[in-house]
């Protein structure tokens, strides 16, 4: 077995996208553009300049899905995170 296998440890099932997104900070008084790379009903992975270096908790708008996520960093590897939704308003994902 290979020692850098880690089993995959999502609740659901992602999907990939190419779809953009737009991160939210600082009370909305900053953002910044980002890809989505793949996204499930629980998270997405998110790349883009800049993303690595977000706060730990933001807003995350995906204008091709009408959605406004409140996120949570659950990992951060290069210029890729992954993030969690605690909130979600617009259509679903």
């Amino acid at each position: 077995m290979d020692s850098d296998f880690q089993p995959d440890r999502r609740r659901a099932e992602r999907m990939r996208t190419l779809l953009n997104g737009r991160i939210y900070y600082r009370s909305s008084r900053a953002s910044l553009d980002c890809h989505i790379r793949d996204l499930s009903a629980a998270g997405a992975c998110l790349k883009g300049e800049g993303v690595a270096d977000t706060p730990d908790r933001f807003h995350l708008e995906i204008p091709g899905r009408n959605r406004l996520h409140g996120v949570h960093v659950r990992w951060r590897k290069g210029d890729r995170i992954g993030v969690g939704f605690e909130t979600a308003k617009g259509a679903p994902p």
